[in-house]
């Protein structure tokens, strides 16, 4: 049979897709249920960020600082070109499913994460294109976050472009000599 198309988005597949997913998170509910080890397993599997992360790095100078103590001084603006995976896509227009989500990241955050295991097929119409013509299906908006947030980390607490712009502040630089050209790609 050929798949149905609502807004350029074939269904089978999601279909299938989000049947997946929910049979994934059924058992991973039911294994929950079994076993509080599971749960424990679980809390330590979505902090990705340690507690207390000044300890980490109590002892390390960071190279900035190395830099700035030598003489270093900012002389060039700089621009700094996340790649395809790392600007954060928000919310600007969408179906009521993700209309609570306005400005907020379906992309490169724990609300992406979220709403993939739990609204599935809402986030899915979210980060599809239009089959036919390759833009938002109609009445959908997703553009990249802005700023030095649009790529400093993801997925809380993985650090991406955040250790260069902390470094780079530390020899000088601050948001009037520094850019983050975040975009859709």
């Amino acid at each position: 049979p050929s798949p149905t198309q609502k807004n350029g988005v074939v269904h089978d597949v999601l279909d299938i897709y989000v049947k997946q997913s929910h049979e994934i998170i059924e058992q991973s509910k039911q294994m929950l249920l079994e076993s509080s080890a599971e749960l424990f397993q679980l809390q330590r599997l979505l902090d990705f960020t340690p507690a207390n992360t000044s300890e980490l790095y109590d002892d390390v100078e960071r190279p900035g600082l190395k830099l700035f103590a030598s003489g270093v001084r900012p002389k060039h603006p700089v621009v700094m070109v996340p790649g395809i995976v790392t600007t954060g896509l928000e919310l600007w227009q969408g179906e009521e499913c993700a209309k609570k989500y306005f400005r907020q990241r379906m992309w490169g955050t724990m609300t992406m994460v979220h709403n993939m295991l739990f609204n599935t097929r809402c986030w899915l119409r979210h980060m599809a294109l239009n089959a036919s013509t390759g833009l938002d299906p109609e009445g959908i908006k997703l553009r990249s976050a802005q700023g030095f947030e649009a790529a400093d980390f993801v997925l809380g607490g993985y650090w991406v472009w955040s250790k260069l712009i902390e470094n780079l502040a530390d020899v000088g630089y601050d948001p009037a000599s520094m850019h983050m050209a975040a975009y859709d790609w």
